[in-house]
C-alpha cells in the first residue's frame, strides 16, 4: 500500500528579521538535493516498509507544506519537530502528531540556540520504531514576536496574495520559557495600507480575524490594486506587529 499524507509545519523565529524585501518568498531557503523537485529531509527502509518525508524548498521560518510518503505495513506514523538547545527539549505546541490530510503542526523556534530535529515513530509487525533526523531550519520574515512581550504571530494565508478579496489568516501562540500553546481569546484589529510616496498612501477594506480554533484567526482583504502592501495585526491591549513590504500581484 502506497500512501500520500500532507500537513503543515509551522516554525516561529524569536526574532524576525528587518522586513525590507518585496518579494513575498524572497527569504525562502536555497533547494536542497532534490528528488523530482523536492527536497528530501527523511527516509527509512527496510526489506518490508519505506517511509518519506519531503518539502519543496527545505524548511523555513513559517508555515511549510510537506509530503509523507509510506509503502508496506505502516501504521500509527507520528512525528515530532524539536529544537535541542542542549539544555533542554522544546516541542511542537500540539506535541506528537498522528499525520491525517489536512492536519497541522505548529513548530516554534523562540530564538534559542541549537539543533532542529525530525523524530518519526511508527508501527510495523506489532512493534513500534522510533528514529531521528537532523534538519536545517532557515529564518524567514513571515513571522513576528510582540516587542517585549512572549507571544508570536505567523501569517498563514494567503501564500500568494493577488488583486480582489482574499482570506487573510494568522495563528499566534504564546511561549512560557519551555513550551508553547496557542491563543485562543485574542481581540484582533488590521490595517492594510499602500504607501503611494510623497506622504501619501491608502488602506483597502477588510474584516478584522476572529478566532477559528487552536490559535488560528481569520479574516478578510480586498486588495483594491497590486503592488507593495503593508498589513499591521493589532491586539487589542495596542500591542502591534506589522508584515511589511508584501507583494499584491
Amino acid at each position: 500500500m502506497h500512501r500520500l499524507l500532507f500537513i503543515t509545519l509551522v516554525l516561529l523565529a524569536g526574532c524576525a528579521p528587518d522586513i525590507t524585501e518585496t518579494d513575498f518568498f524572497s527569504r525562502h531557503p536555497d533547494p536542497l538535493a532534490t528528488e523530482e523537485g523536492k527536497v528530501i529531509l527523511a527516509s527509512h527502509t527496510n526489506d518490508s516498509i519505506r517511509i518519506r518525508v519531503l518539502s519543496e524548498n527545505g524548511l523555513h521560518a513559517g508555515f511549510n507544506p510537506l509530503l509523507f510518503e509510506t509503502e508496506g505495513d505502516v501504521s500509527e506514523l507520528t512525528a515530532t519537530l524539536f529544537l535541542d538547545s542542549g539544555i533542554t527539549r522544546i516541542e511542537s505546541p500540539l506535541g506528537p502528531t498522528v499525520f491525517t490530510s489536512g492536519e497541522s503542526a505548529h513548530i516554534l523556534n523562540p530564538g534559542i540556540s541549537g539543533d532542529w530535529t525530525l523524530e518519526l515513530s511508527w508501527v510495523t509487525n506489532q512493534a513500534r520504531f522510533t528514529t531521528q533526523y537532523p534538519v536545517d531550519v532557515t529564518d524567514d520574515i513571515w513571522v513576528q514576536q510582540i516587542e517585549g512581550d512572549p507571544t508570536f504571530i505567523s501569517w498563514v494565508a494567503p501564500t500568494a496574495p493577488k488583486t480582489g478579496s482574499d482570506v487573510f489568516e494568522i495563528a499566534i501562540h504564546s511561549f512560557d520559557g519551555t513550551s508553547f500553546s496557542p491563543v485562543t481569546s485574542a481581540s484582533l484589529d488590521l490595517y492594510p495600507y499602500m504607501d503611494m510616496g510623497a506622504g501619501e498612501g491608502h488602506s483597502t477594506p477588510f474584516l478584522a480575524p476572529t478566532h477559528v480554533g487552536d490559535g488560528h484567526y481569520r479574516g478578510e482583504v480586498n486588495f483594491i490594486m497590486s503592488g507593495g502592501w503593508d498589513m499591521t495585526v493589532r491586539m487589542s491591549g495596542g500591542e502591534e506587529v506589522i508584515f511589511k513590504g508584501f507583494t499584491v500581484r
